[in-house]
């Protein structure tokens, strides 16, 4: 089979790699579509800690079992399934808590096993969930980041008043956006830097838009008081970005971290504590998450609009290059077999 394999910093492939075959409890999937998600990117720069090479990314996927171990429960062959990529161990202490999304032993499909940028992959059939042919393999390609917006909005408990900033208008920035305004949430800035980002973030719901390159905090805030957001996200998870999260959040206010870009920022902690300011990182989503995440993909309110592209696994390696390189509108890039 052909698997787009990541060698290195930089260093993508298309290979051709053994078909694998499920083990106990396992199905055989024939992939049809997978996204590029922005934690990938890091991977792609050598910048991930739980990546090594040689590796097959992809943990944003849709497609069809095509082989079952005896083992794997109700699952048929011809199902078309939607991957939860989060593997649990259930029986940690975090797990047992219900908190299974940072379960002490949790693997990732696409990080510690291959994953979906091939024509085919083994997941257990617990993680394989069936879809119903409402969903076009893109928008069943999205179910995992929406699932990833999804918590991260939930852990932020913005109300109907509040007013949210969502800093990066990538493919996240985009999802959490809609999740806000979703659900009903006041007032909505998004800061990104790239023109056409910010067009397709105001076509999305974002009631403000806002280049922190060519404006300061206070002059971002402007459109929505002075007093400073109630709720920030930064979907980006760049030291800059993380800074101007602080610097964006009122008095009392929320930040919820998503992105993953840089490991280390310095903030101005004695601030945070004066200003009674709550920062939580969002990390992937619960079974329940992902299940909201493809009713509301079923029901048409994501809009997946000019943000989304398509291009064959051959063009892989060109597309990592391009989302980092030379950014565009379209913030997703899903691959086909």
């Amino acid at each position: 089979m052909k698997a787009l394999t990541w060698l290195g910093p930089k260093q993508m492939e298309l290979r051709d790699t053994p078909k694998p075959s499920p083990g106990p409890g396992e199905v055989l999937v024939e992939v049809a579509a997978v996204g590029i998600c922005g934690s990938e990117l890091e991977g792609y720069l050598g910048e991930s800690a739980i990546r090594t090479p040689p590796q097959i990314f992809g943990h944003e996927f849709v497609g069809t079992v095509v082989e079952v171990d005896a083992d794997a429960g109700e699952l048929a062959p011809g199902t078309r399934v939607v991957i939860n990529p989060l593997l649990t161990c259930g029986t940690c202490e975090l797990c047992l808590r219900g908190q299974s999304n940072i379960c002490l032993n949790r693997e990732i499909v696409g990080a510690q096993r291959p994953g979906g940028m091939a024509d085919f992959v083994v997941v257990p059939a617990t993680n394989a969930v069936p879809i119903s042919d409402a969903l076009s393999d893109v928008e069943a390609s999205l179910v995992e980041p929406l699932a990833v917006s999804i918590r991260a909005v939930e852990l932020a408990d913005a109300g109907y008043l509040d007013r949210a900033v969502v800093i990066g208008a990538g493919n996240i920035g985009l999802l959490v956006l809609q999740v806000l305004a979703t659900a009903g949430v006041g007032e909505i800035l998004t800061v990104d830097t790239h023109p056409d980002r910010r067009a397709t973030a105001a076509g999305l719901g974002s009631s403000h838009v806002g280049d922190p390159l060519a404006a300061t905090p206070g002059e971002l805030l402007a459109p929505l008081g002075d007093f400073g957001a109630d709720v920030v996200f930064d979907c980006v998870g760049k030291d800059a970005t993380r800074k101007l999260a602080q610097a964006l959040t009122r008095t009392g206010g929320r930040i919820v971290l998503v992105g993953l870009h840089d490991t280390m920022s310095a903030l101005d902690f004695n601030a945070v504590v004066r200003n009674e300011v709550s920062i939580t990182g969002s990390y992937t989503y619960s079974d329940a998450n992902f299940r909201t995440a493809i009713r509301a993909l079923e029901r048409g309110v994501v809009d997946t609009g000019e943000w989304t592209e398509v291009r064959p696994l051959a063009a892989g390696a060109q597309s990592f290059d391009d989302l980092i390189d030379h950014p565009t509108v379209v913030s997703k890039y899903v691959l086909t077999p």
